[in-house]
């Protein structure tokens, strides 16, 4: 049976429960179980001023205090910056125009005209609202997500649709509610009008067809409700030029033309929206496409930050292990200032690209967060040790400052043993946890120190050891700077690349006696 690794999130060195310092890996070493070292925790950065700007990004002056001292010889390097001076704030994209602010000057003839049938849990239309009322918040909403005034919006009479049986029928939770929605964008006269249309529609089309609950008044989200989409134009049509290619798109991004790559992404998209098979919009090619066109939104000269998430999420839709779209999503996280979200990003980049080799993702999105001032955290990785037999579990690479909660019951414990040959041979060695530890939340060990641990369970005489349940742990340094070969670009690659940042700084050790034991330091 394969390892069990589930992220436990925004885990902090104060819950380690074990050896929190593991010497530097000689054949003599254990984990030590007296206090751990524990690093303080900031608080987040709070405007001290009035930002500069209510939405769009602004800048303030700033402060943060300690949240939790160090401790246990910890470091708190982070107390020396507890002032910022333009720190960015009001991220948030601003609100779309209203129906108060409506564009006379379009030309209504030539529009895209965005047709979507929505099929909502039944909640979002509650028994005691009139069908009026359901219309007119859901007109609203979509003017809102579309980005347009509501006279360029309509909502036909929604309709219930009861359940499968004659007993669902009796129950209004057991239906649904479809309604169908249309969003007519103008194109008007010129070029910039025109790319506006197609871009605005792109956005509401992804949400619509893919996110629905994003549509919605906030009260009637769920993440239950689907969509479907279909792009019509009229008056005016766009023509999708041959010579627009991924390939000559992603070529403008890295040359940080992020406008003019947005335009070619933009029109890839429609593209694919009007002219595609339905199952050219779920393949992998499609969700490079999505990822990238959230980069160059979130890096053109007038940055959406929602439509970029909406893009990145898009992509993982379709490709829940795209690396660049988990990292992209993070450092978006880290620009917005959402450090819990740029984490969770964090912690599936370590699953999904472990050390040595690690991925340029991972690299990128933990300087983002370092230049941000945003504490990392560990990574705890869940280990499922009651069926780590025949050595399923071995070997674990894991970073520097990452823990490991192992799991088990009685029948089973943690024995440490200080080398390659008493591992093979299941010698005795120190008790981390024992029998009665690993129930429940189970018990979580910290490896501090660059280097290899062993790790076997003594039970049954050794014959658990003998069957294989035992573990060679790499702990390997944090992987500072990423390469360059193959990665998409990055906001931050450059800068990455020129300041060589250490982030862990690990023990020097002896060389092991194994061939996994070998460790790599990226400079």
């Amino acid at each position: 049976r394969d390892l069990m690794m589930s992220p436990k999130r925004h885990a902090l060195a104060a819950l380690v429960l074990l050896a929190s310092a593991m010497g530097a890996f000689a054949a003599s070493s254990s984990p030590s179980p007296s206090a751990p070292q524990v690093n303080c925790v900031m608080k987040a950065f709070s405007c001290l001023s009035t930002c500069s700007a209510t939405c769009g990004g602004g800048t303030c002056d700033a402060k943060r205090s300690v949240q939790t001292a160090a401790s246990g010889g910890g470091s708190c390097t982070e107390e020396n910056d507890l002032t910022r001076t333009d720190y960015e704030c009001n991220a948030q994209a601003c609100a779309p125009a209203t129906a108060s602010v409506c564009d006379s000057t379009l030309v209504s003839a030539a529009n895209v005209s965005v047709t979507s049938t929505l099929t909502l849990v039944s909640g979002a239309w509650p028994s005691t609202e009139s069908s009026g009322d359901f219309v007119a918040s859901v007109k609203t909403a979509v003017a809102e997500a579309a980005g347009l005034c509501e006279k360029y919006v309509t909502v036909a009479t929604p309709v219930r649709v009861a359940g499968a049986t004659k007993k669902r029928r009796a129950l209004l939770q057991d239906a649904t509610v479809t309604v169908v929605v249309t969003a007519s964008f103008q194109v008007g006269a010129s070029d910039a009008t025109k790319y506006a249309a197609m871009d605005a529609s792109n956005k509401f089309v992804t949400q619509a067809k893919y996110m629905t609950d994003w549509v919605l008044p906030v009260a009637k989200r769920d993440v239950a409700n689907a969509g479907t989409a279909t792009v019509a134009v009229a008056g005016a049509r766009f023509v999708c030029p041959a010579s627009v290619t991924y390939a000559s798109a992603v070529a403008l991004a890295t040359a940080e033309s992020y406008t003019e790559a947005s335009r070619a992404l933009n029109d890839i998209a429609y593209c694919l929206f009007t002219n595609a098979d339905a199952k050219v919009l779920d393949v992998a090619a499609a969700a490079d496409v999505f990822n990238m066109l959230g980069f160059a939104t979130r890096k053109s000269s007038k940055p959406d930050t929602d439509a970029s998430e909406l893009y990145y999420k898009r992509a993982l839709q379709i490709n829940p292990a795209h690396q660049g779209a988990v990292g992209y999503l993070g450092e978006l996280y880290v620009q917005t200032n959402r450090a819990s979200l740029a984490r969770e990003s964090l912690d599936k980049l370590k699953i999904m690209c472990p050390p040595p080799n690690d991925c340029d993702a991972l690299g990128v999105l933990r300087y983002a967060l370092a230049s941000a001032g945003m504490i990392e955290g560990a990574l705890v990785r869940v280990v499922d040790w009651t069926n780590c037999f025949a050595n399923t579990c071995s070997p674990m690479n894991i970073t520097v400052g990452d823990s490991l909660n192992f799991r088990y019951g009685a029948a089973h414990d943690v024995v440490q043993v200080s080398s390659a040959d008493t591992f093979n041979t299941c010698a005795s060695g120190d008790t981390l946890a024992g029998t009665s530890q690993g129930a429940d939340l189970g018990v979580e060990l910290k490896f501090e120190t660059v280097g290899v641990e062993y790790l076997i369970c003594s039970q049954s005489s050794g014959a658990h050891c003998a069957g294989g349940q035992k573990m060679v742990v790499n702990v390997h340094t944090a992987r500072d700077v990423p390469s360059i070969g193959g990665a998409a670009p990055s906001y931050s690659l450059e800068a990455v690349e020129s300041s060589a940042v250490t982030f862990f700084t690990g023990a020097v050790v002896k060389t092991c006696v194994i061939a996994v034991a070998l460790l790599i330091i990226y400079s």
